[in-house]
């Protein structure tokens, strides 16, 4: 199993397609097709790391704080059709719990609420996201058996946006500080300043330090953006688009002050995306369906190897040699 923790590691860390591993292979006088290789993962993965997977995915619904995204991937085969823009949803722990982190990797045809529906049936708890609307449906579904917080990082991004379209080459250092956006930006960021070094203590304390130190700085940033809201001026469409994502997620963006294991923002759920984003631009699509299924279980099990500091080449080779003879 050694070759095969190989082709995983290279394709699934470091990003290689399959027909540079064959080629690379080649080069060693190692007769193996990018067809071989595909057919091996395909066939082994699925009979192998599908008990890992399932397992993983209970540990994370058993957790009461879970964090979400989603992002594209394209399949060639199968689906609705060649070239067929399909998701991955992205499933983790909190960041602040105190526990092993897990990192479920999901695949699915479309970004529709019904994969949360099935993912979520049985979930009791609290889920960080962006304002996505399916996120939100989710909850209303669900009778208060599970709430969404939001994601201050979204909200910092859309003032960002709006601070960028200006025209701000010709002013002033004051009077760039009195630009709404500006003052906007500043706001979240004495929120940042106080929530960042909490990140260590006990759930316990950091709820006490943000009752005391943050719900202050989030009073302040919405008194603001309230003021800008019920204020006469002209604001570009970018600051009105950034105005009422903020006054319309409050309620969410306020919900990490109740809770010590809600972080503030989704932003631990977006850097795993990122890592899987940077192999996606390697290979740039999966065959079929079952293959990008595969990209599911793999990256599941990679990236939570990953977070918990452990050795994935190795480990790769534990889990082929180890699982089969323990069946």
């Amino acid at each position: 199993y050694t070759i095969i923790a190989d082709i995983l590691y290279r394709k699934f860390v470091l990003g290689l397609p399959f027909y540079r591993q064959s080629r690379d292979y080649m080069m060693q006088e190692i007769a193996i097709t990018k067809q071989t290789l595909i057919h091996w993962v395909n066939t082994l993965v699925p009979e192998i790391c599908s008990e890992v997977y399932e397992y993983m995915m209970q540990l994370l619904i058993s957790c009461r704080y879970i964090q979400s995204d989603e992002t594209f991937i394209q399949v060639n085969k199968d689906g609705y059709g060649p070239g067929h823009k399909s998701y991955m949803w992205v499933h983790t722990v909190s960041e602040l719990l105190d526990c092993p982190p897990v990192i479920v990797f999901c695949y699915e045809l479309t970004r529709g609420t019904d994969h949360l529906r099935e993912c979520f049936q049985e979930f009791l708890g609290y889920i960080t996201c962006d304002a996505y609307i399916s996120y939100q449906t989710l909850e209303d579904e669900s009778d208060g058996r599970l709430r969404t917080s939001g994601c201050m990082m979204h909200c910092r991004r859309y003032f960002a946006e709006a601070f960028f379209v200006r025209n701000v080459a010709e002013l002033s250092d004051e009077d760039l500080k009195e630009l709404p956006e500006t003052k906007a930006l500043l706001l979240i960021r004495e929120i940042y300043q106080e929530e960042n070094a909490l990140k260590d203590m006990t759930t316990e304390e950091r709820l006490t330090v943000r009752k005391e130190l943050v719900a202050p700085k989030i009073d302040a940033f919405f008194s603001y953006i309230h003021s800008l809201e019920s204020a006469d001026d002209i604001f570009s469409d970018r600051m009105k688009k950034a105005i009422q994502y903020a006054v319309n997620q409050e309620s969410r963006l306020r919900l990490f002050l109740t809770d010590g294991n809600i972080p503030c923002d989704n932003g631990f759920c977006e850097r795993i995306i990122r890592s899987y984003s940077i192999g996606r631009a390697n290979w740039l699509f999966a065959d079929t369906i079952d293959g990008a299924k595969v990209n599911a279980i793999m990256y599941s099990i990679v990236e939570t190897a990953k977070a918990n500091h452990a050795n994935v080449q190795y480990y790769l080779q534990y889990v082929f040699e180890q699982i089969p003879v323990r069946r």
